[in-house]
């Protein structure tokens, strides 16, 4: 084995126990073993795992629709990080933004659809405790020769009723 190979195989092993400890890590931040990882995408400013990419399938095959999964918990917003002039620790719009991808995909992969765009506008702080709903409402459609489209209104409200915010998905259900 020439020096080249050895330094290839120990830079294998090394991403290899690497992609393990995120594993390991994502595991203890969402409680139970992450289905389909895949590998961290985003870190936070700490270096931890927040936002992970999966599979298309999980390992038993079975299809998981959900390509960036969010994976930021409670030590993600302690200390000063998270502070801002909202006064006090507000959660981070990667979480909001994930609920919300979440909601659609869950409605649109049933029927084969494809979750293509989301935009969000947040009014109000979405505190730690608080308790958000997303909801839609289709606003239009829109055929192509391969594909029908759906435009969505997205509203997001708290616990309070208050809406935190608003935005437009859209979503793809390709002609087979």
């Amino acid at each position: 084995m020439s020096s080249v190979d050895g330094a290839a195989s120990l830079e294998a092993w090394l991403t290899l126990r690497a992609m393990e400890k995120d594993r390991e890590l994502v595991a203890r931040q969402l409680g139970r073993e992450p289905r389909a990882f895949r590998r961290v995408a985003v870190r936070c400013p700490f270096g931890r795992p927040a936002v992970t990419e999966q599979s298309p399938y999980d390992r038993a095959g079975e299809p998981f629709p959900t390509t960036y999964y969010v994976t930021c918990h409670d030590d993600y917003m302690k200390g000063n990080f998270g502070k801002t002039n909202f006064g006090g620790v507000i959660m981070h719009g990667m979480n909001n933004f994930g609920l919300i991808s979440r909601m659609i995909t869950d409605w649109a992969y049933p029927a084969g659809a494809i979750h293509r765009r989301l935009e969000t506008r947040w009014l109000k702080p979405v505190r730690p405790g608080d308790t958000i709903q997303p909801s839609g409402i289709v606003k239009s459609k829109q055929a192509t020769v391969s594909s029908r489209w759906v435009l969505i209104d997205v509203v997001v409200r708290n616990q309070n009723d208050e809406k935190v915010a608003t935005g437009e998905a859209m979503v793809e259900f390709p002609q087979t």
